[in-house]
Parts: structure tokens; C-alpha cells; sequence
């Protein structure tokens, strides 16, 4: 899932659990306020731990976002890249890898990932083409 629409949800997951805290603020307050009657104070209550967990998660994303901390996979899927099965026109298949240049060019990322992006979409007989590609390889060579 995107961290970007992870925000509403944790937005939505903190308010929910704000709105119940305040209907119960008395309740907490009481059972904060030593329930036992033994002088000491409770420990953070369920409902206290969930809202500073969201609190903590809404930082952890909101600090990955500032820093730029995206999945290239996910930002090279955005952008849409065609399928390649199979093409009965040249010119068809030699628009596919320009397409998908153009699209790995929008994102940073390595060789070896735009490699992967690239070859993810390879479907049908290119896809088989490829895996045979890849099996004939020696081990020790990593494919850019």
C-alpha cells in the first residue's frame, strides 16, 4: 500500500480513537486515579497505547515521505508501463522498450532494477523468452 494514502488512515484511526477516549475520559481518569485504592496510578490504558501507536506510525510515515523513502517498484508501476507479449509488426516491438525507457527515466533507480521493472512486464511468449533467457545464464552473472 502507497504511504501516501496510508495518512487518511491513520488520521481516521487516530480520530476514532480520540472521539472514544473522550467519551471515556472519565472512566480512564478513574481507573488512572488508583482503581484498587492501593495509591498508585495505572499504566497507560488500551485505548491510550493505540493513539500513541498511531501518533508514532503518523511520524514514522510522515518522516519517510520528507526523506523521500519510496518503493521505485511502486513509483515505476504508476506510470503505467505496457505489457509486451508478443508483436506481429516490427515496429511494434521496438516501440515497447522506448515506452519503458522513457517511463524508467521518470524514476531513480538502478541498472539492475530497471532491468527487473522492465522485465516484469514481459508477459506471454516474451515472458517465456526471458525466464529461458535468465536459465541459460551462468549463476555468478548478474543480469543489468
Amino acid at each position: 500500500m502507497d504511504s501516501v494514502k496510508l495518512l487518511p488512515l491513520f488520521g481516521w484511526i487516530s480520530e476514532y480513537w480520540m472521539a472514544d477516549e473522550k467519551l471515556d475520559v472519565l472512566q480512564i481518569e478513574q481507573t488512572r486515579n488508583d482503581p484498587s485504592g492501593s495509591g498508585q496510578q495505572n499504566p497507560f490504558t488500551v485505548v491510550d497505547t493505540i493513539a500513541e501507536l498511531t501518533r508514532l506510525l503518523q511520524l514514522l510515515v510522515q518522516n519517510a515521505l520528507l526523506r523521500g523513502h519510496r518503493d521505485p517498484n511502486i513509483d515505476f508501476l504508476e506510470t503505467q508501463p505496457p505489457v509486451f507479449r508478443t508483436a506481429e509488426d516490427p515496429l511494434d516491438a521496438e516501440h515497447w522498450p522506448r515506452t519503458i525507457e522513457q517511463k524508467l527515466g521518470l524514476i531513480p533507480c538502478t541498472d539492475i532494477q530497471k532491468t527487473q521493472f522492465a522485465t516484469q512486464q514481459l508477459h506471454g511468449p516474451a515472458g517465456a523468452w526471458w525466464a529461458n533467457h535468465l536459465a541459460m545464464q551462468p549463476t555468478e552473472r548478474q543480469i543489468p
